[in-house]
């Protein structure tokens, strides 16, 4: 993947691992345009190999840093009441609550 594909982050194994297109068949004789394109650039038979490893490898990816995880909210941000409160306390020269 990295000779021929250029595979240098998880991105890059993202864009390998994509939906295959249709009339695409994980087997040699697979005439898809993807397939087609790697045979003619790459000089190899079994395209789908390189795809069925970057979808393994992409398996093995943690969810922290897996592209397809949602981003969640962090819990430790303040809530508006928070800010709310930290605005009355710069101003009252009191307390403030840092996130």
């Amino acid at each position: 993947l990295t000779d021929n594909h250029k595979v240098c982050t998880v991105g890059d194994l993202k864009v390998i691992t994509h939906p295959t297109l249709q009339g695409h068949v994980n087997k040699k004789e697979c005439k898809c345009a993807r397939c087609s394109n790697d045979c003619t650039q790459y000089k190899y038979n079994k395209p789908y190999r390189c795809q069925k490893t970057a979808i393994e490898i992409m398996a093995c990816i943690l969810p922290k840093w897996h592209p397809s995880t949602e981003v969640q909210k962090n819990i430790l941000d303040l809530t508006p009441d928070q800010d709310t409160a930290n605005i009355k306390a710069i101003k009252d020269n009191g307390d403030i609550l840092f996130d």
